[in-house]
């Protein structure tokens, strides 16, 4: 039985952002990380923070392809932003998109 088996993904989510530092990272590598962090000029942090956010979206969009090998990018992609969203949002954002969309996304 996994850890996420008994509590929500909200409450795993939430979980591990209260941890101090990641389980194969020393607290003093940890503090010496932050460190830098904090003393980086905001727009590299932003450029760095919007590199990591694309890598993560490239990943997810691979993982949709991998499960699927028929689908289109596009359409792993539309698959992410929903999982991203949610149904209510994706929906009222991305209403009327082509009939690919309706087909592919279950």
């Amino acid at each position: 039985m996994s850890k996420r088996d008994d509590e929500t993904l909200l409450e795993y989510r939430l979980r591990l952002l209260r941890r101090p530092y990641s389980d194969d990272t020393t607290p003093e590598a940890q503090r010496m990380l932050n460190k830098i962090i904090r003393e980086m000029p905001q727009e590299k942090r932003a450029r760095r923070h919007f590199a990591l956010n694309d890598h993560a979206r490239e990943f997810a969009i691979g993982g949709h392809l991998s499960r699927d090998p028929g689908l289109s990018y596009r359409t792993a992609k539309l698959r992410v932003i929903r999982d991203m969203l949610g149904e209510t949002m994706f929906d009222r954002y991305f209403a009327g998109e082509p009939d690919e969309r309706c087909e592919q996304i279950s």
